[in-house]
């Protein structure tokens, strides 16, 4: 009985220091994934082309969020999102694009967006898919109604190419899973874009 009693503290150090060593593991593979999931992120962004952001620290423009930052995306709905954004989600966000009349005439090399905060109106909803809406999936204090209008989500494919006769010549449907269509067209990206995925990563570096 002595000897189990001993015993006991023992064990339950080992248990202990055996519990310790996993958290410490865990640690360590999410201190990896992080920093795993910072460069791609910064690669998809842009933020380690040299050419660009000089110009922008030149004016001041270094420190400004880009459009990703500033959109939150109903879970399940980031690549569809991503598919209609595209670059747009790489746009450098300021408070006026008038403010970039003169700033622009030294911009030579490269490519570079913006986006503002203007009160630009965004155009009506058809009625037979106002429900549908895809900036409805979105959440943005950024005025972004004129980068998603005229587009619609749908569940699948198939429920797309049904809803395809109800578009107007200027709209056009996403699915869930990106595949994104209109009148006579049909658009469809796997397995190549390192920006795809850029808001789900978005999501887990915020957390």
């Amino acid at each position: 009985y002595e000897k189990i009693k001993q015993g006991l503290p023992n064990a339950k150090l080992k248990d202990s220091n055996s519990s310790l060593a996993q958290k410490r593991s865990d640690l360590q593979t999410q201190i990896g994934r992080q920093s795993s999931l910072e460069a791609l992120q910064q690669s998809a962004l842009g933020r380690q082309e040299d050419k660009s952001l000089e110009w922008l620290e030149q004016h001041n423009l270094k420190d400004n969020k880009r459009l990703l930052d500033e959109i939150k995306v109903e879970a399940g709905w980031e690549l569809a999102v991503e598919t209609v954004l595209g670059k747009n989600m790489k746009a450098v966000c300021v408070d006026d694009l008038s403010s970039l009349g003169d700033l622009l005439s030294d911009y030579t090399d490269g490519l570079m967006q913006f986006v503002d905060n203007g009160n630009a109106s965004s155009g009506s909803l058809n009625s037979s898919l106002q429900d549908r809406a895809l900036k409805s999936k979105v959440d943005s204090q950024r005025n972004i109604g004129t980068l998603l209008d005229g587009i619609y989500f749908a569940e699948t494919l198939q429920e797309a190419l049904d809803l395809r006769k109800q578009l107007l010549s200027h709209e056009s449907l996403v699915t869930r899973d990106g595949i994104w269509l209109g009148g006579n067209w049909l658009r469809i990206a796997k397995g190549f874009d390192e920006e795809a995925g850029m808001l789900k990563r978005q999501e887990e570096l915020i957390v």
